[in-house]
């Protein structure tokens, strides 16, 4: 269901069934219909990866300009990584100021969880970063061998909620 803006009422303005049901359910539904799903994408500051036999898989909600997204990559053992810094597709396109999502990364032999964040300052990609090295360096970013290397069944997800442009 699409988000409607709502009127500004005034004295003597009169409900209607119509205007009630555009301005009040319509707009609740918008906000607690099922997510949609989305392809994003993969890509890097240098050579592309290419998910192989893995997976992309995401989905969001939209209510205005509200964004909310999850987003999922998963290892194949085909996968290429690329070189490079990572970025993942985002939904709908984000206004231009700096967001930060969260994530993780899970290895799947050993089962070990990292955190992991997106970073966008507008535009349709989020930029991957990983928490830093050294106590109170800069965010790193994720790449193949940052923090890990990664093989089959090891997953990338990401989540946040931004404005739309």
């Amino acid at each position: 269901m699409a988000w409607t803006d709502p009127s500004t009422w005034v004295a003597g303005a009169i409900l209607t069934a119509q205007k009630l049901n555009e301005q009040v359910r319509d707009n609740l539904k918008a906000i607690g219909d099922p997510w949609q799903t989305y392809a994003p994408t993969w890509s890097s500051s240098g050579t592309n990866p290419s998910v192989g036999n893995g997976s992309l898989s995401g989905a969001f909600s939209q209510a205005g300009k509200q964004v909310n997204f999850r987003a999922q990559i998963t290892i194949g053992s085909t996968t290429t990584f690329g070189s490079g810094v990572y970025s993942i597709g985002l939904p709908v396109v984000a206004m231009a100021t700096r967001w930060i999502f969260t994530g993780a990364i899970r290895e799947a032999s050993p089962l070990v969880t990292y955190a992991a964040f997106g970073e966008t300052a507008g535009g349709s990609s989020a930029a991957l970063r990983v928490l830093p090295t050294t106590p109170g360096g800069p965010l790193t970013g994720l790449s193949q061998g940052t923090p890990i290397t990664l093989s089959s069944g090891d997953v990338i997800a990401i989540a946040g909620s931004y404005e739309a442009a």
